[in-house]
């Protein structure tokens, strides 16, 4: 059913298209999301009902760079009638307290609106009941040591995020851990956060040969208009693999470690893997855990966590790699001695 002349709905239609910045869309991505909603009309007649609203609501045109486009204005309020429920409103609280000390400060800022109006129906709740709020009863505690996030270039990272939405190919300066510079003509493929960091797994687009960059070692991204199809990567099944965790064997093993009773207990709650297997060592207060998992430095970081409690007995060269760490580490601190 055609709906031309409905311009009430519309407008509310557009405004619920438009993207939040850094993102936008174009006037004929608009166009077309509109026809797919019945509402067939002209560009002229998008581009005037863009220009009417910004008069009214925060959104604006970015003409810095083709293609220009439309979005709500980073620091606009989250635009939606429904409001958000008493359990809507508790769960992006605990998703705003798990995620602001490890996200850059450009997602925050993208996502606060979001925070805000659950914060202030939360308030609302308690005012309305007289009662202790929400945010005084629910804390949330990280297991590792807290980090504070690298410091990550907003255009650029606005850059990679844009590029990676519309497989635009893109070329990279980055400067590695010893400070050495390289380009990379790549295929944007995936961001993961992995603790504190993040990084683009991408391909390059000249050989197709995997790569994984830390986004806060990119020095400068060029944009060649230039965009790549049919190259997918399942970044679940690399997560799976240990590409994040800085494998050092990409193919699972079996594990055999000696283990403190308070250790069993915890695996037994947090498992290594689905298929370990915990039993008690006779005449002993030790246990015997068996597991396959893929040998990364993650995991040799746990285990060294957890020296005292954690003796590796399988693989051989696994036991011999902890061995000369925990050497070197007590060789250090006989050196340093005063």
């Amino acid at each position: 059913m055609q709906r031309k002349n409905d311009t009430l709905l519309r407008h509310w239609m557009m405004l619920r298209m438009l993207p939040r910045y850094p993102l936008k869309i174009t006037s004929k991505d608009l166009i077309n999301k509109l026809r797919d909603n019945d509402f067939f009309i002209t560009k002229r007649t998008v581009e005037r009902d863009l220009n009417s609203l910004s008069l009214q609501f925060p959104i604006s045109l970015d003409d810095s760079s083709k293609p220009y486009g439309w979005s709500w204005q980073k620091d606009a309020p989250n635009f939606d009638v429904p409001n958000l429920s008493l359990y809507e409103s508790f769960l992006l609280m605990l998703a705003d307290q798990n995620l602001k000390r490890i996200l850059p400060e450009n997602i925050k800022k993208i996502i606060k609106p979001y925070f805000i109006n659950a914060y202030k129906t939360l308030e609302q709740f308690t005012k309305n009941n007289k009662k202790r709020g929400w945010s005084e009863k629910i804390r949330i505690l990280e297991s590792n040591q807290r980090l504070i996030p690298p410091t990550i270039n907003e255009d650029i990272q606005n850059e990679i995020t844009n590029c990676l939405l519309h497989d635009e190919i893109i070329i990279l300066r980055y400067k590695n851990r010893a400070l050495q510079e390289t380009e990379f003509n790549i295929m944007p493929l995936a961001l993961v956060q992995r603790g504190s960091m993040i990084y683009l797994f991408a391909k390059d687009s000249k050989n197709s040969k995997e790569i994984t960059i830390a986004l806060n070692r990119i020095i400068s991204i060029k944009r060649t208009g230039n965009f790549f199809k049919n190259i997918t990567v399942n970044i679940d099944k690399k997560i799976e693999m240990g590409e994040f965790d800085f494998v050092e064997k990409n193919k699972p093993v079996q594990i055999e470690l000696r283990i403190s009773k308070a250790t069993a207990q915890h695996l037994e709650e947090s498992k290594l893997c689905v298929s370990q297997v915990i039993k008690s060592i006779p005449n002993s207060s030790f246990y015997q855990l068996k597991a396959e998992v893929i040998i990364t430095e993650q995991l040799i970081w746990w285990i060294l966590a957890h020296s005292i409690n954690i003796e590796v007995i399988k693989p051989v060269s696994l036991r011999k790699e902890i061995l000369t760490l925990l050497t070197n580490t007590l060789n250090l601190y006989k050196n340093s001695a005063t």
